[in-house]
């Protein structure tokens, strides 16, 4: 059995957990500046389709662990920006870029680390972002 949406919070050791805490912490609570309501969506869509998309399409692995939804929030704090276009969602994508710019390196294959993971959260953090804020760059064509 494969662990599908649950993967995010399922982890392999206590030290896979320990990496994985403070980028979660911090790329959450940027997404909570949205506020609560707003982070559980971005949060549970991130998971969900994100989830969906390694359960689908990801070798037949177990893949576990929190990277997914770091992925998924930091592309959706990208994409946020590029949607927003506003001076404060542009800043925080350069703080995001700058401070966890290493992340990109999570989409190339090594061994033991489920990439897919990082690819369909990032790919799940970027729709989510079109889904919430892709309104906004419409209106003001």
């Amino acid at each position: 059995m494969r662990p599908g949406c649950a993967a995010f919070f399922l982890h392999g050791s206590i030290q896979h957990l320990l990496s994985n805490l403070l980028p979660f912490i911090v790329l959450s609570w940027l997404v909570a500046t949205e506020g609560v309501r707003r982070y559980a969506w971005v949060a549970g869509l991130v998971c969900l389709l994100g989830g969906l998309l390694v359960w689908s399409f990801g070798r037949s692995n177990i893949h576990v662990g929190a990277s997914g939804l770091i992925f998924g929030l930091w592309a959706y704090l990208l994409a946020r920006a590029w949607y927003q276009r506003s001076i404060a969602s542009v800043l925080v994508a350069l703080l995001v870029l700058a401070g966890y710019s290493g992340l990109v390196f999570g989409f190339v294959p090594v061994a033991g680390i489920s990439f897919e993971s990082h690819i369909a959260g990032a790919l799940a953090g970027i729709c989510v972002a079109w889904l919430m804020h892709s309104k906004a760059l419409l209106a003001q064509k």
